[in-house]
């Protein structure tokens, strides 16, 4: 069958059925061929996915306002994970306005398909700054806090807030500028919201522009959370021979095992080794039709990557530290009475905590 193209925005698709439906509209009448989709299996991924972003992004509204209370975004880690749950939210709100609205106008098409890769791009750039703050943190010596220690953490967030929002913002120009100039040759020209309102995969410009940064960004971060898990076992071997904990006894080898279970799998998740998961599968876009177990596989794994922000709340937030701040932060009135109370006699002084806590934030989750 020979079909004559009218318009130069086309795409070849291998497909397996094809509808033959009859088309009216302005100077279009006649017969023309359609690509047929399940919708019925779409619907029951996309499904499970948009209650999962949903869940997420509630999650993550919660973390950022209990930072705030608490006054954790004073450091420079909470500023990290504040500029990151913002950033999947706005990642999370754009994938569910796609998939709600599924008959956007060619410009709204366009316009989310490169928030979708200005989001996507900036989730693993703040991951990638995360990972490397949580790395710097555990691998440095921790120093007094004053005025010049102040102004250089300043400095540095700073260079991670360009990094992490001027690279992705950077490359969707690039791709903008070379999507409306005949610089590359048409197997890496890329193409955004023609048909798809994403970077759209009729040829290798996926790979190159999204896959690829996505998979260094990745390899950096594993990297770091090798060395980190490395270094953290290391100090906590030197304790606990310091402490005579690594006695032979049952009790205290799992005690240990247990202990550096749960603090593998919380750098895990925070370092974004999850995100390998987004990586694999992306190079892999038709999993659903392999058969049924890849199908489910894939639900999953697109699952546990939009509970990101369910991780990080239950991380962070749940946990004996963040509840005491946020009930000592809520608790105005219990607060007065103690004030009061040190202040009447002035020949007493109320009770301080001297201990310097030299711990980061993961490893007091």
């Amino acid at each position: 069958m020979i079909l004559k193209m009218t318009t130069k925005l086309f795409m070849v698709q291998d497909v397996q059925s094809y509808c033959l439906e009859h088309a009216e509209k302005g100077s279009i009448y006649g017969y023309y061929l359609f690509t047929c989709y399940n919708f019925k299996e779409i619907d029951v991924k996309f499904t499970h996915t948009l209650w999962a972003k949903i869940m997420s992004c509630i999650f993550l509204v919660f973390t950022i306002v209990i930072y705030f209370l608490v006054g954790e975004t004073k450091n420079t880690f909470g500023k990290i994970l504040i500029n990151y749950c913002v950033n999947v939210i706005l990642l999370m709100v754009t994938l569910m306005v796609s998939q709600i609205d599924v008959l956007p106008t060619r410009l709204e098409c366009k316009l989310r398909g490169y928030f979708i890769i200005i989001f996507t791009l900036a989730s693993f750039a703040w991951f990638n700054i995360m990972s490397l703050n949580i790395w710097w943190t555990f691998s440095t010596p921790k120093r007094m806090i004053g005025s010049d220690q102040k102004r250089k953490e300043l400095k540095k967030f700073l260079l991670y807030f360009l990094y992490g929002w001027g690279m992705p913002i950077s490359l969707a120009l690039l791709i903008l500028l070379l999507e409306n100039t005949a610089f590359l040759p048409k197997v890496i020209q890329p193409y955004v919201g023609i048909f798809f309102c994403s970077l759209e995969n009729r040829n290798y410009a996926p790979i190159v522009f999204f896959l690829l940064p996505q998979l260094i960004f990745q390899v950096v971060n594993t990297t770091l959370f090798v060395k980190t898990i490395i270094y953290c076992i290391k100090v906590k071997n030197d304790i606990n021979r310091l402490n005579d904990l690594s006695k032979d006894n049952g009790n205290g080898k799992f005690s240990v095992a247990k202990e550096r279970l749960g603090l593998i799998i919380k750098l895990g998740i925070v370092m974004g080794v999850i995100w390998i998961f987004e990586v694999a599968t992306a190079f892999f876009t038709k999993m659903h039709s392999y058969n049924a177990f890849t199908k489910y596989l894939e639900v999953v794994l697109d699952n546990l990557i939009c509970l990101q922000g369910t991780f990080i709340f239950l991380i962070f937030i749940c946990k004996r530290k963040t509840f005491n701040k946020l009930k000592k932060r809520l608790s105005f009135s219990g607060q007065s009475a103690s004030h009061s109370s040190c202040t009447t006699q002035s020949t007493s002084f109320c009770p301080m905590n001297k201990k310097q806590n030299t711990r980061t934030n993961l490893d007091e989750a």
